[in-house]
């Protein structure tokens, strides 16, 4: 999407539909990572495009697209787990990375991938967000940081944490060594 669309504060809807075919798969992957149901998931993405539209003209403050996006993300996701006061469990680790779009869709994990959910369900939620928004999605430690609100060397520091966190936890839960 051209960012002087995105200047006009995605004033026409021809500019959002833009913005919804450009982000929709990346925001739902995101967001199945983060809630166990699948039908939460798309829900709470379509919730994401509704409150982006609504509030498109803090875009201008926040700069890039993509963090904008996956900061409401964050914050919707955050509220659904407050909401619901689960402990947040996670898609497989595995298919983060070589089948994000199957997860999306509710395809069934294979074993290691049990194990690999439940090594995530076990590590703290902040330290997973900055993990799938590095790790997955590509994000940078900046980006993360406009994404979650907080300093980039808090978001180094908790991917550093999260990657350790995993591999003592998958070992531990007899995933063998990483």
């Amino acid at each position: 999407m051209k960012q002087e669309a995105m200047d006009n504060g995605l004033a026409g809807d021809a500019a959002f539909v833009s913005l919804i075919e450009t982000y929709e798969a990346r925001v739902l992957r995101y967001v199945t990572r983060l809630v166990p149901d699948v039908e939460d998931a798309r829900d709470l993405t379509h919730e994401v495009f509704l409150r982006a539209y609504r509030r498109k003209v803090t875009l201008r403050s926040h700069g890039s697209v993509a963090s904008w996006l996956f900061a409401i993300a964050s914050n919707i996701v955050r509220d659904y787990h407050r909401r619901r006061r689960r402990v947040l469990s996670f898609v497989p680790f595995s298919a983060w990375r070589e089948a994000g779009e199957a997860a999306a869709d509710g395809a069934p994990a294979d074993d290691g991938a049990d194990t690999v959910a439940r090594v995530m369900a076990r590590m703290p939620g902040e330290m997973v967000q900055c993990l799938v928004l590095h790790e997955v999605e590509g994000f940078t430690s900046i980006e993360i940081a406009a994404v979650l609100g907080i300093r980039p060397e808090a978001v180094r520091q908790r991917i550093v944490r999260a990657r350790k966190r995993f591999r003592e936890l998958y070992v531990e839960m007899g995933g063998g060594p990483t």
